[in-house]
């Protein structure tokens, strides 16, 4: 038996029921639904690798500034100020 015979036997009744009943271009609009979710999916990621990027950048930022008030303040104190 063929896998994809195997495949088809394994199914629920159900699912044989769906699948019967779908015409082509029923199997065309569900292939262009997978493709927009693996799309939606790989936006997300981005995304989320952006807002990360951001927030890092602001963190780093108000890191870096109080670094150099502290570096100030330092400086000052050296020449009596």
């Amino acid at each position: 038996m063929s896998d994809e015979l195997e495949f088809l036997h394994d199914l629920s009744p159900e699912t044989k029921a769906f699948l019967k009943g779908l015409g082509k271009e029923d199997v065309e609009t569900l292939a262009e639904g997978v493709k927009l979710v693996t799309s939606i999916k790989r936006v997300g990621k981005a995304v989320r690798i952006v807002i990360v990027f951001i927030l890092g950048m602001a963190v780093g930022t108000v890191m870096f500034f109080d670094a150099i008030g502290k570096i100030m303040a330092g400086v000052k104190s050296w020449f009596g100020g």
